[in-house]
């Protein structure tokens, strides 16, 4: 019995570590370094998104592990 209630908590535990929110922030700008607002950023594997501000900067909250591929 211990053993199932000790094997349960392991469980739990690593679900609760990976569901962990992760925040990714950068900047979208041209070829010649300028800004690029409203563009959009979406993480190819977990299909969350953000959009640029008009600085182009964006911030992601993002669940699951890396890599986080942005496009």
């Amino acid at each position: 019995m211990k053993h199932l209630m000790l094997s349960c908590l392991l469980l739990i535990s690593s679900l609760l570590l990976t569901a962990q929110t992760k925040q990714i922030s950068g900047k979208v700008v041209d070829e010649n370094g300028s800004p690029i607002a409203g563009a959009n950023i979406i993480t190819k594997k977990l299909k969350q998104g953000a959009q640029t501000d008009k600085e182009g900067n964006f911030t992601l909250s993002v669940t699951g592990n890396p890599p986080y591929d942005l496009i």
